[in-house]
C-alpha cells in the first residue's frame, strides 16, 4: 500500500516528461531521456547542459519534486522563456513511494562506486547512484552546474545553501539574491565518512555544485517559493554565463567571493563531524540546525557520561530517532566567519 501523500506529484512529472517526449518538436526542444525518470530539454545542438537539477535523492524531501515540476510545468506553458539546456532527474523512487529517506541504503552515499558493472551492486540506492555517475561522465561535456535539492530531517531555522571550496561554485553562489545562509566546506573536509555524495562526486569531476537545504521533510509552501525564486534567478541567466563565466572561473579567493555579497548572509564553515562512539553514544535531544552551543554545553551521552562541547559553536544535521540508528554521526559543528 502506497504511504506517500505526494503521489499526485510522481504522476504530474510522469505526465509532463510524455508531453516534452512527445511534443518536443512543437516546443522548439530537442528533448531525452538519458536515464530512468530523467528529462533532458535541449535548445540547441552544442551538446552542453548548462544546469542540472537533482531531486529527492532522498526520498521523502519533496519539495525539489515540486520544484521540477514546476520549472516544466512553466516551460511546456511557455510562462517563463528559458534558453537554457536543463537536465532533471528524480534520484530514489523506491524511497519515495515509501515515504522515506531511503528504501535500504542512503543513496547520497552511494557515489563514486569502485564496481565498473551495474549488476555488482546489490541495492537500488547503489544502482541509482551508479546510473547517475554514468550518465554525468558519458556527455561529451559535463554539466555546467547542478543544483540538489534537499531537506533536514531536524528543525531547522532557516532554509541554507552548502557549497564547497571551489571557485565557481563561489561565483555562482555571489550571482543569487538570497538572505539564505552559506556553509561553506574547506577543501580539506569531507562531507561524510560513510561514503561520497553528490557533491562528493561533483568535485571528483569539478563540477560546480550547491545544495539546496530546505528545512524538514515534507511540503512547506512558504519553503517551495523561496527555492522557486532562486531557480527563477537561475533560469534567467544567459548560456554564457554558463558556459563561459563560470568556466573562467579558477582561483580561489574566499575573501573576495565574499566581499561580492552585499547582504548579510550569515556564512559558517564546517569544522567537523561528532562520531558515534559505540550504540550507548546519544545527542541531547531537541536540537535543532544552527543552535547556538557554548563551550562546555553537554552535546551528548555516552553512556551515562555527559561530552562537553570544546569550544564555542553551531550545531548542524542532528539526528535522532531512526536516521540516528543508521549512522554513525551525531551531528556537525559550524563556525561562524562572519
Amino acid at each position: 500500500m502506497n504511504t506517500n501523500p505526494h503521489l499526485p506529484q510522481l504522476e504530474k512529472f510522469f505526465r509532463l516528461q510524455k508531453e516534452f517526449l512527445t511534443k518536443s518538436t512543437h516546443l522548439g526542444l530537442k528533448v531525452r531521456s538519458p536515464i530512468e525518470n530523467s528529462l533532458l530539454l535541449q535548445t540547441d545542438d552544442s551538446g552542453e547542459i548548462d544546469l542540472y537539477f537533482s531531486a529527492i535523492i532522498h526520498g521523502n524531501e519533496v519539495i525539489g519534486l515540486y520544484l521540477v515540476n514546476e520549472i516544466l510545468d512553466q516551460i511546456y506553458n511557455k510562462k517563463i522563456t528559458c534558453q537554457l539546456n536543463i537536465l532533471i532527474t528524480l534520484g530514489n523512487l523506491p524511497a519515495f513511494l515509501l515515504n522515506k529517506r531511503f528504501h535500504i541504503k542512503d543513496m547520497n552515499r552511494q557515489f563514486l562506486s569502485k564496481s565498473t558493472n551495474r549488476s555488482e551492486l546489490l541495492y537500488s540506492e547503489q544502482q541509482r547512484a551508479w546510473d547517475m555517475e554514468k550518465m554525468i561522465t558519458d556527455f561529451k561535456i559535463p554539466p555546467r552546474a547542478i543544483f540538489d535539492i534537499h531537506q533536514t530531517t531536524a528543525a531547522s531555522e532557516t532554509p541554507f545553501l552548502m557549497v564547497r571550496e571551489h571557485a565557481a561554485t563561489m561565483k555562482w553562489w555571489s550571482e543569487l539574491n538570497t538572505s539564505w545562509p552559506l556553509i561553506y566546506y574547506p577543501s580539506n573536509q569531507i562531507f561524510s565518512n560513510e561514503g561520497a555524495s553528490l557533491s562528493t562526486l561533483c568535485s571528483e569531476y569539478n563540477i560546480p555544485d550547491i545544495t539546496l537545504e530546505l528545512g524538514q521533510a515534507g511540503y512547506h509552501y512558504d519553503l517551495f517559493m523561496g527555492a522557486w525564486k532562486l531557480i527563477e534567478q537561475m533560469l534567467s541567466l544567459p548560456k554564457d554565463y554558463w558556459r563561459k563565466t563560470l568556466a573562467s572561473e579558477k582561483n580561489f579567493d574566499l575573501d573576495y567571493y565574499l566581499n561580492l555579497k552585499k547582504k548579510n548572509n550569515k556564512i559558517y564553515k564546517e569544522l567537523g563531524i561528532h562520531q558515534k562512539k559505540s550504540t550507548e553514544h546519544y545527542l541531547v535531544e531537541n536540537l535543532k540546525n544552527f543552535t547556538f552551543l557554548p563551550k562546555g554545553t553537554p552535546i551528548s551521552s555516552l553512556e551515562h557520561e555527559k561530552i562537553l562541547t570544546k569550544e564555542d559553536v553551531f550545531l548542524l544535521f542532528p539526528k535522532y530517532g531512526d536516521y540516528q540508528k543508521t549512522t554513525n554521526e551525531l551531528c556537525r559543528f559550524l563556525s561562524p566567519m562572519n
